[in-house]
């Protein structure tokens, strides 16, 4: 299980930045924003950071999977909303 560290959040620029203090990496932070795209879409732009490099590969893997599940959440909470 991984402790992460809240950095900042930005409310106005829809940005979050989280560390990882300790654990297995030299270092490990990300920034995780949100933009407008198009009528009714965004576009997630999910940056991580990691040392040593040889964690990259789990990373990307780790990070797939995470967007997967993020995106099923979000449709599926979109189609409970009602249509305005």
């Amino acid at each position: 299980m991984a402790r992460e560290l809240l950095v900042s959040i930005d409310d106005e620029r829809r940005r979050l930045v989280y560390a990882e203090p300790g654990g297995p990496f030299i270092t490990r932070s990300a920034s995780f924003q949100v933009f407008p795209a198009g009528k009714s879409g965004s576009l997630v732009v999910w940056i991580i950071d990691v040392l040593p490099n040889e964690f990259a590969g789990l990373m990307a893997e780790n990070m797939d999977k995470a967007t997967a599940i993020m995106k099923e959440t979000l449709e599926t909470s979109a189609r409970r909303q009602p249509q305005i």
